[in-house]
């Protein structure tokens, strides 16, 4: 009878597990346990959060080595503690505070909608760390939101539960990992224990964790476009993060707060996210670092692009209450020369790194109009060389080294049309000088040597500081054409 009975407790937990579509597999522990020794931060540790940079929160290895003790990981918890301690001596323990935030942003478009996202910003800030490095992670969820959030990172090895389970409003959790594998890995929020997974990473919530190779990023040969020499590509490269995805908008508007960082901002109509046009895969646009269209404003001078309205060149329906959006308006200056879409700048000759993270629904098929991608990496390996274009799939990542031998004007696009032209679509300039680049575009400078070329920089994107401030949520541009 026991055995009867266990067997159809089993079957029912199965069962159950089927019908949410996820089964959670934990070591065999008491849950009880887990649960009653999870840790979080008062809503008053939550203040003393709202002005911190993503990257430059001190926490100490002992407060690490206590959360760890309940968090089960890859790595014994012994040889944890040791590698917390060395890394904390040696330097190279990172911290990252991601507090979630729930707003309203206008796109370049002029559409409003509503967003989720971690210290105001959409995608979530590009993090980055060293192969090897121990990497420290607090969220918080403030009071004043509505909804639940949580957290989890593709770049670290440890059980989903606790780690990555539920934060209601007011609460916070901790994490803490060893970066063991270099590469482009997704981070996103896992919603209410994956209930409404589908929603919280389309809104926002998500981002890429770069984890550079512990000796660095090795050069590479390539065959030179204008000598047809066999030419060495050294490692030291611009760089540029690109966080692919789509947005799927409800028709109808409804009031919403415009911002809950740092304190609840007036609502406001803007469009929420429709499930059901998630789930039938029709997107309102498609989006590189959460804007349509952001990245093509030397385009809109060209015939036929240098028309008003965006359905004089592709005849789409958007949304009901701006059915037609001006693309004019995203390439005409403000009082400050600044617009609402700019593009990629870099010298000619330049080695250029692209980390591109993809975490919509639908793959990416990256190539850029006039190059070739000289060479193609996915997490630590080398997987491709001199290849036209790479296919990134939802939730998949690629490192593109290209070098572009000689000036002009070349397109980054995803080749799938349906969506290269709702938004996915980059203008890179080459010249001989340069120029500024949108801040959101630009990762965090490494801490390899001679692995990245420094960058000036214009402020651009939706929350571009990653600070929580009065930004939050909004997108501002300080970039020209």
């Amino acid at each position: 009878m026991t055995t009867n009975l266990s067997r159809n407790k089993r079957n029912a937990i199965l069962i159950a597990s089927a019908l949410t579509g996820v089964i959670l597999i934990i070591p065999a522990i008491n849950p009880v346990s887990i649960l009653s020794n999870l840790r979080g931060l008062s809503t008053d540790d939550y203040n003393h959060l709202t002005t911190s940079k993503v990257d430059n929160i001190e926490t100490s290895a002992s407060m690490a080595k206590m959360n760890m003790e309940q968090h089960y990981n890859l790595i014994p918890q012994s040889l944890m503690d040791s590698l917390i301690q060395k890394a904390d001596a040696t330097g190279t323990f990172r911290h990252f505070t991601l507090i979630a935030s729930e707003g309203v942003t206008s796109l370049p478009t002029g559409d409003k909608i509503g967003v989720f996202s971690f210290n105001g910003s959409v995608p979530a800030p590009t993090l980055r760390v060293t192969q090897g490095d121990v990497v420290d992670v607090t969220i918080v969820n403030p009071a004043n939101n509505g909804d639940v959030h949580s957290i989890d990172f593709h770049g670290s090895q440890q059980s989903a539960v606790p780690n990555f389970a539920a934060v209601p409003p007011g609460s916070s959790r901790h994490l803490t990992f060893v970066a063991i594998n270099p590469g482009v890995w997704a981070y996103h929020c896992e919603a209410n224990n994956v209930f409404e997974l589908w929603e919280h990473p389309m809104k926002g919530m998500a981002g890429m964790l770069i984890v550079d190779p512990k000796d660095g990023y090795d050069g590479f040969n390539i065959n030179d476009g204008v000598t047809g020499k066999n030419t060495p590509v050294k490692p030291l490269a611009r760089e540029f993060s690109l966080v692919y995805g789509e947005i799927y908008a409800a028709d109808d508007s409804e009031s919403m707060p415009k911002s809950t960082t740092p304190s609840t901002g007036p609502s406001v109509d803007a469009h929420d996210f429709d499930q059901a046009k998630m789930f039938h895969e029709i997107p309102t646009y498609a989006v590189v670092n959460g804007l349509p269209f952001g990245y093509i404003a030397p385009l809109t001078k060209l015939q036929p692009w240098n028309t008003e309205h965006l359905r004089d060149v592709i005849n789409v329906d958007f949304l009901p209450d701006n059915p037609n959006p001006a693309i004019s308006a995203l390439s005409t200056p403000d009082t400050n020369g600044h617009t609402a879409a700019t593009h990629l700048s870099v010298k000619t000759g330049e080695h250029v790194r692209f980390f591109i993270q993809n975490v919509g629904d639908k793959a990416v098929a990256w190539h850029i109009v006039g190059e070739q991608l000289d060479r193609v990496s996915v997490g630590g390996s080398v997987v491709a060389k001199a290849v036209q274009t790479w296919e990134v799939p939802a939730y998949g990542d690629a490192t593109i080294d290209v070098v572009f031998e000689q000036p002009g004007v070349y397109a980054a696009v995803n080749h799938d049309y349906s969506l290269f032209f709702k938004g996915q679509a980059i203008i890179i300039t080459v010249d001989n000088s340069g120029g500024d680049n949108p801040s959101n575009a630009v990762p965090p400078m490494p801490a390899i040597p001679r692995t990245s070329i420094e960058q000036t920089k214009c402020s651009f994107g939706i929350g571009p500081d990653n600070v929580i401030s009065s930004d939050d949520n909004q997108f501002k541009s300080a970039c020209g054409i």
